[in-house]
């Protein structure tokens, strides 16, 4: 997480900043409440297995994304 808000931050355009920090910030640590009972009602009925497998699912599929899409795979951090 920290390694995307950092490219984020370089790659925003200075006067947007803000804002697009703001969402990012809402969807990773906003949300997270919102979907407690989700994961609650999950690991209820399939088991707390299945809710861990459905959570490496997503983590690959993230990961296979990265690796896939050019701009993703050839981002770089640099100093100004």
């Amino acid at each position: 997480m920290t390694l995307t808000s950092a490219l984020v931050q370089a790659e925003a355009d200075p006067q947007y900043l803000g804002r697009v920090t703001s969402l990012t910030t809402l969807c990773t640590l906003g949300l997270a409440p919102a979907l407690f009972p989700v994961a609650g009602v999950t690991a209820q009925i399939w088991g707390a297995a299945v809710f861990f497998a459905g959570c490496g699912v997503i983590s690959l599929l993230a990961a296979a994304l990265a690796v896939a899409v050019p701009a993703l795979r050839h981002a770089r951090l640099w100093l100004r």
